[in-house]
């Protein structure tokens, strides 16, 4: 569904890198039900991680703008339309995001993000977290270029990066709901690693400006946060943490999401292999 989206967007001047990172799933016979020019695949024999394969992924695409996605969630087929325009008319933003509708693995809506649309708003929080969801991501090459993954960072790879960057960049987010974003009820492991990670990102960064004691604070401050959901997830309430994190679905978004997801669910030119719908 993932690579169905992209080939189904209403701007059609694109290219499409998949990346297998050492996996032992189908994602090699997923890419060969398309026949279409614009999308490379690249398979990796052994498993580096996915900062690594990002920071891969901007070196070798072609073009100035570079956006990003996972291989479990739905772009909007207007989501590269949009963001390009925003990007254009909008050139001191460095990177743009948008909101997004949240499903399970039953494809059901479940949520959406809160995000804030201007820069101040944005990063208001650094201790806290940047508000602007990885997967809905389109930013400048140059920008990318200046601002690589951090390679060794295996959780909160994004949010590492915002920390860095965020001080001498312009981010900013579309209000409107541009991409489908898969969710499962969170494991107390991802929960917990994910903040330490993060926590660590922030000391690191604290460190390096000379405030190591405001980094100690983050990292408690991010520990803190972990209690509550950790907590409720060991006593079985996981799905009440996920749903918790978002804002209800409109029934126009739920109807949209209706609309995007029988799309990219069926057929479509470009499939070679009837075993592929």
């Amino acid at each position: 569904m993932a690579i169905r989206s992209i080939v189904k967007q209403t701007f059609e001047d694109w290219e499409l890198l998949v990346y297998d990172d050492g996996s032992r799933d189908r994602t090699a016979d997923a890419v060969s039900c398309f026949d279409d020019p614009r999308i490379r695949f690249r398979r990796g024999s052994c498993r580096i991680g996915l900062a690594a394969r990002l920071n891969q992924g901007i070196r070798e695409s072609q073009g100035d703008l570079i956006a990003r996605m996972d291989a479990d969630d739905v772009a909007y087929p207007e989501r590269l339309t949009r963001q390009l325009e925003f990007l254009r008319t909008h050139p001191e933003i460095d990177l743009v995001g948008s909101s997004a509708i949240v499903f399970s693995r039953s494809r059901q809506a479940i949520g959406m993000f809160r995000v804030a649309t201007e820069h101040a708003e944005i990063c208001r929080r650094p201790a806290i977290g940047f508000v602007l969801p990885h997967p809905t991501w389109l930013a400048r090459r140059t920008w990318f270029e200046r601002f690589s993954y951090r390679e060794d960072a295996k959780r909160a790879q994004d949010q590492d990066l915002l920390l860095r960057a965020h001080t001498s960049s312009r981010f900013a987010n579309l209000p409107e709901v541009l991409l489908g974003y898969h969710q499962d009820t969170p494991s107390l492991r991802h929960i917990v690693l994910g903040r330490w990670h993060y926590g660590l990102a922030l000391y690191r960064d604290a460190r390096e400006r000379g405030t190591p004691i405001a980094g100690l604070v983050g990292m408690g401050t991010q520990l803190l946060r972990a209690v509550i959901p950790a907590t409720l997830i060991a006593v079985g309430r996981g799905d009440f943490v996920l749903r918790r994190r978002f804002q209800p679905v409109s029934s126009g978004e739920l109807e949209r999401w209706t609309v995007v997801l029988a799309d990219v669910s069926r057929g479509q030119r470009g499939i070679i292999q009837p075993d592929c719908n």
